[in-house]
């Protein structure tokens, strides 16, 4: 089963509207998102992978029970 999400992310230009995310107090948006297997050689492949693209400056990775407790604290805050 892939558990794991892994998101290439780069910084804001002027010409992006909105973010995706904010990292260091920087505006970015995501370039790339795949789904990998547990495990920490499954977790690099996948970084290294998405660090091929010359935009991206990081990778975030969440596992998908903490990717789930940020789509409950969402849906909770949106029910408010």
């Amino acid at each position: 089963m892939k558990d794991i999400v892994l998101a290439s992310y780069r910084t804001n230009t002027e010409a992006d509207i909105e973010a995706d995310l904010i990292v260091n107090n920087e505006a970015c948006s995501f370039i790339e998102l795949i789904t990998v297997g547990g495990g920490v050689q499954a977790i690099d492949d996948g970084m290294k992978q998405l660090m091929q693209n010359p935009q991206a400056t990081g990778v975030m990775v969440l596992h998908g029970e903490s990717l789930q407790q940020l789509i409950d604290a969402y849906l909770k805050g949106a029910e408010a």
